[in-house]
C-alpha cells in the first residue's frame, strides 16, 4: 500500500474486537472472556464488557456455552454461592435483576439488524455477493444465519425493522416477554 509491504498475520486486534485470518468469533469470544474477567475483578457488578460488539457475532453453539459458563461462574461469585451449593442460574438472575445472557444476545441481535436494515451503505455491503469459490466442509455459520433463527424465535419480520419505533417497541415486548417466560 503506498509502495510499503504488509505484514501477514493470523490475527490482530481492530476497534477492540479479535479478527482471526480464518473467520468465524473463537477468536473474538475467548478475548472478550478475558476482558470481562479482567473487569469483573476490577468491578464486580460489570457483565457488560463479555457482550461488547456482540451484535455482529455469528455465534455456534460452542462458543454461546463458553459464554454461558463464564456468566454463571461470576453470577456465582457474584452472589457469593459455593460450588458445593446447588442453585439454580435463573434463581442468582432474579437475585440479581439482570436478564439471561442467550436473551440479552438476542435482543442486541435484533437491535442492530434494524440498524442494519435503516441503513442503506450497510444494507447495500450486506446483500453484496462475494464470488469465488467455496472451500470444501460445511461452511462457517453467518451472521445472517443467526439472525433468520433469532427473528424465528422473536416472531417479528424483517420489514418490520423499516419502522424504527415499531422495531424497537417489539423488540423490547420481546425482551420483556421471553424474561418473564424464563422466570426473570
Amino acid at each position: 500500500v503506498d509502495g510499503q509491504q504488509l505484514a501477514v498475520v493470523d490475527s490482530f486486534c481492530y476497534l477492540g474486537d479479535k479478527i482471526s485470518a480464518g473467520g468465524g468469533c473463537e477468536a473474538a469470544t475467548v478475548t472478550r472472556i478475558r476482558a470481562a474477567w479482567g473487569k469483573f475483578w476490577e468491578l464486580l457488578p460489570i457483565l457488560g464488557a463479555m457482550l461488547y460488539a456482540c451484535e455482529c457475532w455469528p455465534l455456534k453453539q460452542t462458543d454461546l456455552d463458553r459464554l454461558l459458563r463464564n456468566e454463571k461462574a461470576m453470577l456465582r461469585w457474584m452472589c457469593a454461592v459455593k460450588p458445593t451449593d446447588v442453585i439454580n442460574t435463573q434463581d442468582l438472575h432474579l437475585r440479581l435483576g439482570i436478564d439471561d445472557l442467550d436473551v440479552a444476545l438476542i435482543w442486541k441481535r435484533l437491535r442492530w439488524f434494524g440498524h442494519v436494515q435503516r441503513s442503506t451503505w450497510i444494507g447495500r455491503v450486506c446483500s453484496l455477493d462475494v464470488g469465488g469459490r467455496r472451500s470444501c466442509g460445511r461452511p462457517r455459520k453467518t451472521w445472517c444465519e443467526v439472525l433468520r433463527n433469532d427473528l424465528k424465535l422473536s416472531g417479528l419480520r424483517v420489514k418490520e425493522a423499516e419502522n424504527r419505533a415499531l422495531w424497537r417497541t417489539k423488540t423490547k415486548t420481546m425482551q420483556r416477554h421471553t424474561r418473564e417466560l424464563s422466570g426473570s
